[in-house]
């Protein structure tokens, strides 16, 4: 470490000579950077040879002259050409979205149970009409009929299929599936269950240990059917990471209380399992050579069973590369461990960085190796496992807060609590599972007897959580943070353990140590902080401390800025929903309205699950002051019911036209189980939302009724007013009931189209009284009805009125003062 008076001369120096002992991270540094890069600036080939090549001579001529550290950008350079080019790689696929394909390839991975049959992946080919197969080979995911025959890793099969469209919704903080299918080098989803099949053709043995593996596991998975039903889907979560058989409530609860990694295979559970092929290679008195190899076809082999994420993978590899370091002999070093580990994931898989797990997984292990000593010291009593514990459970925890909260939109404080009563119940169900999947080797049933102690941990960990869940202040809700204000926090987690340092450069402390640590030293804890409080006298160390306390609860803080509403105005967000209408009303006195939840994705009956609730979620909204229905039909209810189900409503408001409708009675009492209150409203009512924004009902008339196939023309018409702006609201009515309500004030500024815009809907004279600036349709991409119909499109054309399309604008938000009004949408049209 350097001494007062060191002079800059051989601070230089010393900082070569740390620098040179750690080349390899630094090398592996530049090139990951690189590769990042590569993922969002893309060039021609062109363009990437000639910079290589340039690259290529400048680090020739510096390598002559001299200079030093010179391979950095070329490692840098190199990264970023390997990026670029891996994000070009994945073939077009010869099939449009909504095409009926024949496909035979092989089942490369193991069969997952959905709530409506079952995915898998297969690499093959696409059979034509004549019988020729495409030249490529894809990656393509199945969805296949749960009565269909049960395959397993490297069956070869024959699938005829529907090729289904990215399920991305447009609006901000929106998962991006279709992104995340590239991540995983998928060229296409294809749907066999409603107007297809999946035919076993044989099967072809591949790499023998991958199907050992997935035999392995397979056996495994028959022993856990047949322990009791509640236990099964935190056991296959915690042992295999498949979170398939987690129901969204359960899921909700364990991202809530921050216990959620558990049940995703990282550096935890690869830890349990590298300590028991240790201990068993104690038993065998194995050598560190033998022990290394043994230690680590047992991690390889777990890591084949998890599938190999990127958790999974960074993990098996900092294993193995402390035990290399054992058997050679040499001092380990975490951090380069896990710089190895970052390079060979994005190495072979560049896209992995854009995705949560890998980004998760990396943050929460450079936590542990960074911010580990700094909680030592912070937490008060002496050293022991439990204040161990914990420190290391502060340390990933505040490592992934901005990660968990950006995607997750959750800030966890019970999971700081709870994770060091659960992680060694983990341990156990872990240590359990690799004995079943011992036993299983012998029999299933031998298999089925440490899996029944299993159930009973995992019983026990689901009890835990549900208490914490319940706790207050136990999780918080907090809107999506801004790419920038997490740099800011990281930039901030990083010099938290430097804080408290006063003296000058030149005086061999401050910057010149911090650089020191970082660069240089192996241990944090041992180099770093402690001459730092060394050099202080003792009655400074608690005053240092508070200073790190008071900074970490600032951080806390920051996350919650995003919740922050700045500006009186009334917003009005159109969701891109599909093919169904859902809008979020937020006044200018800061009340949250939803108006309609369609939200269906591929046919199934979500209740708002991937759609909406995710949207709210984002925005921090965990209340809603109202939640308003224009009519019971499912693309328009199924946000109501999950919102009437998980939020805190104060006010459901729908009208008394759909007494027969089944859809209309589930909302009540859902609505009524919760104890909200129910506001049926009708036409001629004028409703004060707050000062200055009122809500008027022009449909339905009171006593009129309608049953399920026409309640469309039932819908609710609402007109929202603040100052001098209005938004009419039209639900799903057509010429029927538009024609009724053609005497009421109908003159907005914007218009939501009747019934998406339909070909019914398209009713000049109910047009002409409303004669909006702005008209806007919500839609599905791709619809099998045509919505918005041509016929009205080109109405609005010729008036030469703007029109917005969910469908191909993405979420349309609309904000005004009460004077003037601006339009947003997610999408940018070219």
């Amino acid at each position: 470490m350097l001494n007062r008076g060191i002079t800059y001369d051989n601070y230089k120096e010393n900082l070569k000579e740390k620098l040179e002992s750690r080349l390899l991270l630094w090398h592996i540094t530049a090139f990951c950077i690189g590769i990042i890069l590569g993922q969002f600036f893309h060039f021609s080939s062109i363009f990437m040879m000639s910079l290589l090549g340039v690259t290529l001579g400048i680090t020739v001529l510096a390598w002559y002259k001299k200079i030093p550290y010179v391979l950095l950008l070329l490692a840098l350079v190199v990264g970023f050409c390997w990026g670029d080019i891996n994000t070009k790689k994945i073939a077009a696929f010869p099939g449009e979205v909504g095409d009926i394909l024949s496909l035979t390839g092989k089942v490369v991975s193991t069969p997952s149970e959905m709530t409506k049959g079952y995915k898998f992946y297969l690499e093959g080919s696409v059979v034509a009409d004549n019988g020729a197969k495409s030249k490529e080979t894809y990656r393509i995911l199945i969805y296949g009929n749960p009565e269909s025959q049960k395959l397993v890793y490297g069956d070869m099969v024959q699938v005829e299929g529907k090729v289904l469209a990215g399920q991305y919704f447009g609006n901000p903080g929106s998962f991006n599936y279709s992104e995340y299918l590239a991540s995983q080098e998928v060229s296409a989803t294809v749907d066999s269950r409603y107007q297809g099949e999946i035919f076993r053709t044989g099967h072809r043995s591949g790499w023998g240990f991958m199907e050992l593996a997935e035999h392995t596991k397979n056996k495994v998975y028959a022993a856990i059917d047949r322990i009791p039903e509640e236990s099964k889907g935190f056991l296959t979560g915690i042992i295999f990471g498949d979170k398939s058989n987690l129901s969204a409530v359960e899921k909700s609860m364990l991202s809530a209380v921050g216990i959620f990694h558990a049940f995703a295979v990282s550096g935890l559970h690869v830890g349990f399992v590298a300590l028991f092929m240790a201990a068993m290679a104690e038993v065998l008195r194995l050598k560190p050579w033998g022990k290394l190899i043994f230690v680590s076809v047992g991690l390889l082999f777990y890591g084949a069973m998890a599938g190999f994420t990127p958790s999974v993978t960074r993990a098996v590899i900092m294993s193995m590369m402390i035990y290399l370091a054992y058997a050679i002999g040499t001092g380990r070093d975490s951090f380069t461990a896990l710089g190895v580990a970052a390079a060979i994931i994005l190495f072979f898989s560049p896209t992995a960085v854009t995705t949560a797990g890998f980004q998760l997984s990396f943050a929460a292990t450079w936590g542990i190796l960074y911010l580990t000593p700094v909680f030592d010291q912070l937490l008060p009593g002496k050293k022991g496992k439990i204040k161990s514990s914990l420190a290391v459970t502060f340390a990933a925890q505040f490592a992934t807060m901005p990660l968990i909260a950006y995607y997750y939109s959750l800030l966890t404080v019970g999971g700081m609590l709870l994770s060091p009563l659960v992680i060694p119940l983990v341990g156990l169900v872990v240590l359990l599972g690799i004995v079943a999947c011992l036993f299983s080797f012998l029999s299933v049933v031998w298999a089925t007897v440490p899996l029944y102690a299993a159930g009973l941990i995992a019983d026990g960990i689901y009890l835990l959580s549900a208490l914490f869940e319940k706790l207050p202040f136990a999780y918080f809700t907090v809107a999506k943070p801004p790419v920038w204000l997490m740099c800011l926090f990281y930039l901030i987690l990083i010099s938290i353990p430097f804080w408290g340092k006063r003296e000058s450069f030149r005086g061999g402390n401050g910057m010149g140590e911090l650089l020191d640590g970082l660069l240089a030293e192996r241990k944090l804890s041992e180099e770093t902080i402690a001459p730092i409080e060394a050099n202080k006298p003792n009655e400074a160390k608690p005053r240092v401390n508070g200073y790190r306390w008071v900074g970490l609860l600032m951080l806390v803080g920051m996350l919650f800025l995003p919740n922050v509403s700045w500006g009186h105005r009334l917003e009005v967000v159109f969701l891109d929903v599909g093919q169904g209408s859902s809008a979020l009303m937020v006044t200018p006195e800061k009340k949250y309205i939803l108006i309609d939840g369609g939200d269906q994705v591929s046919g199934d009956d979500y209740l708002g699950e991937r759609v909406v609730l995710p949207y709210l979620k984002q925005r921090g909204i965990t209340t809603l002051d109202a939640v308003v229905n224009t009519h019971p039909h499912s693309d328009h209810t199924a946000a109501i019911k999950g919102a009437l189900a998980y939020l805190d409503v104060k006010l459901f408001i729908t009208s008394e036209a759909f007494p027969d409708v089944e859809e209309q009675q589930l909302l009540l009492s859902l609505a009524a189980e919760r104890d909200i209150p129910i506001s049926f409203v009708r036409q001629g009512q004028r409703i004060t939302l707050e000062p200055g924004l009122t809500m008027e009902v022009f449909y339905p008339v009171a006593g009129e009724h309608y049953p399920e196939d026409d309640a469309n023309n039932g819908s609710l018409v609402l007109k929202l007013t603040y100052g001098d702006v209005d938004i009419l609201l039209t639900g799903d009515n057509e010429n029927p009931s538009l024609a009724e309500i053609t005497d009421f004030p109908l003159q907005s500024e914007i218009l939501l189209l009747p019934h998406h815009g339909s070909r019914g809907s398209l009713h000049e004279e109910f047009y002409q009284q409303v004669a909006p600036e702005v008209v806007i349709a919500s839609a599905g991409r791709g619809n099998k009805f045509g919505h918005p119909s041509k016929d009205v499109v080109n109405y609005w054309q010729d008036k030469h009125i703007p029109l917005y399309r969910t469908d191909i604008d993405g979420a349309i938000t609309v904000k005004t003062n009460g004077k003037t009004y601006t339009i947003d949408t997610f999408f940018t049209r070219e």
